[in-house]
This record gives C-alpha cells, structure tokens and sequence, in this order.
C-alpha cells in the first residue's frame, strides 16, 4: 500500500482485490487507522454536519465511526453498518455494543435496509474502493436508504480532488442534488449532498 493511500486500499478496478486486502488487514486496521479516521469524522462534523440520529455507516470496516460516536457521547438512535468484508464485520463484535447496533454484509451498491430510515448516510474512505462502474448506483442507493432532506457524506483521497469532484457533481445534477459543502482535510476531501429542494 502507497504511503499517501492512508485507510485506503489500493485502487484496482476489482472491488473483489479490495475486500480481500482488507479481509487480511482487519485485525490490524484500528491500530494503524485509528487516528487518520477519527480526522475524517471531526473534519465532518467541524463543517456543521451532525452525525448522529440513525446512522447508516457504508463501508463501516471496524466500526471506527460507531467508537467515534459513542466516545463524542452522539444522540445515536441506530448505527447501522455496511460492510462487505466479513472478518472487518467481525472486529466489530469484539467491542462494547449494544441494541442500536446491527451489522450487515453487503456492498455498497447492493444496500439491503430499506428506504428512507437514515438520518444520514456515510461513505467514509468508501468511494475510491467502489469499482468506477458502480459509482451511480452505490450513490443512487445511499440517497434510498436515507430520509428526505436528509445529507449523505463521502469522502475521497485528497490527490483526486479535481477527478472525483468533477464525477461527484456530474450525479448530482443528474438526479437534482445539491452540494452543501466540500472541504479537505489532512488525507481525505469531503462532500455533503442533499436534494436542491431541501432548506435548513
């Protein structure tokens, strides 16, 4: 893995190479990334973002986020994670959980919670794992499960910021969102999106 790549794996059209790679890095991954997570997160919620309510976490990896959260004492209702790796999902169970938590295997693109129950969805250190042809619908299916109004947050490595901003804006014309904020940090660029009809 390149240095300046972080959390991230490295970048192969094959999402099945990523799984993999973080299927071998899993018991390792809180102690190495710990840190460079937590960064993302408070850079999140510095921008106004909240990040609590019902929380649908995609590509939760260990649940960095839900330790994040219940550390910050967050108004958690539900953290629901998203995650393709099972032995990543497993890491998860090792540490203090309760009721709110439900853990599911699956893919980003294929999200199987229903619609509308999210306060907000991320999709931290997710999208440069995500093979460029399920982009659409990993974003289509993020916007699903989340409520009306409310943000769905991505972030993505800081070297690609014209790239991906360039790809994240041509979606979000394409089905009428708009982005409320886009900001970098020390590894990654984040972005907020909701629908252009929604006022705070």
């Amino acid at each position: 893995m390149k240095e300046d790549q972080g959390a991230y794996s490295s970048f192969q059209e094959s999402e099945a190479d990523s799984i993999e790679l973080y299927e071998v890095t899993s018991s390792s991954y809180d102690e190495l990334y710990r840190e460079e997570q937590y960064g993302k997160y408070e850079y999140a919620e510095s921008s106004g973002l909240t990040i609590g309510g019902t929380v649908i976490d995609v590509g939760c990896g260990t649940g960095l986020l839900l330790e994040y959260l219940l550390s910050r004492g967050a108004p958690l209702e539900k953290y629901i994670c998203i995650e393709p790796s099972s032995e990543m999902i497993s890491r998860i169970f090792e540490k203090a959980i309760d009721y709110r938590v439900l853990a599911v295997r699956a893919l980003a693109q294929a999200n199987p919670v229903r619609d509308g129950v999210a306060s907000i969805t991320t999709l931290i250190t997710v999208w440069d794992n995500i093979a460029s042809s399920n982009r659409w619908r990993a974003l289509m299916e993020s916007l699903r499960v989340t409520k009306t109004g409310a943000p769905v947050i991505l972030s993505f490595i800081k070297h690609r910021f014209n790239e991906t901003l360039a790809e994240v804006t041509r979606m979000a014309q394409r089905i009428g969102l708009r982005i409320e904020f886009i900001g970098c940090e020390s590894h990654d660029c984040i972005i907020a999106l909701r629908h252009r009809s929604y006022r705070e």
